[in-house]
């Protein structure tokens, strides 16, 4: 299950860069993250990544969804879905659908605040998460332009199988037995190479020989 989910949440991922693109240009936030500076800032925040998925676990009605990005303290992306369909809003839409779209899946105001209160605190953009899989959650570190660099976390390891088949996937590098890092490239759904190839082999080397 884990393995069909982690290359959903990039399906749905690509989808969403699909429609950022179709609507929107750059908007000229460039910056490269390498592997390094994301397990360094894992590291710090994994504590509250955990945190945060376990507030949305009790926050969500029932087999809800939602992704929630910012751009600064403003509303980017809001999508929701559930058992009877899904709804996807970008900047002044998502603003004037926000009400109406937390009520659908359970939230509040006060609850949507706290969600934004919580990514802010740990240096991320937003976050995936659906109530139907309560132990897995995907957190939205920075973007690059159009690109985003995620954090697609688990609370059970996953198996050797798992982690060979990230290995082998362009957008995936797996730092631990329970936490990928994904990018998609700068120009998300329109450049899936994902990471460079030299600094992915170079990381993955490095991790192997802190294990020894």
């Amino acid at each position: 299950m884990k393995k069909t989910f982690s290359m959903l949440m990039t399906a749905c991922c690509l989808m969403t860069a699909v429609l950022f693109t179709s609507c929107f240009s750059p908007n000229g936030h460039s910056k490269h993250y390498t592997p390094e500076m994301m397990a360094e800032h894992y590291e710090m925040y994994k504590q509250q990544m955990e945190e945060l998925r376990n507030y949305l676990h009790h926050a969500l009605k029932d087999s809800c969804e939602i992704e929630v990005e910012f751009e600064g303290d403003s509303l980017r992306q809001f999508y929701i879905g559930n058992r009877y369909g899904s709804s996807n809003y970008f900047y002044k839409e998502a603003r004037a659908h926000q009400d109406s779209m937390m009520s659908v899946v359970g939230l509040t105001r006060q609850s949507f605040n706290d969600i934004q209160q919580k990514l802010k605190s740990m240096g991320c953009i937003g976050v995936r998460y659906n109530q139907y899989y309560p132990d897995e959650i995907v957190i939205l570190f920075q973007r690059n332009d159009m690109g985003c660099y995620r954090y697609l976390i688990w609370t059970y390891p996953m198996t050797a199988e798992e982690i060979a088949n990230a290995i082998d996937f362009p957008l995936h590098i797996p730092y631990n037995d329970y936490c990928i890092f994904d990018y998609d490239g700068s120009m998300g759904a329109f450049d899936t190479g994902g990471w460079n190839e030299s600094e992915k082999k170079q990381f993955l080397k490095k991790i192997q020989q802190q294990k020894k």
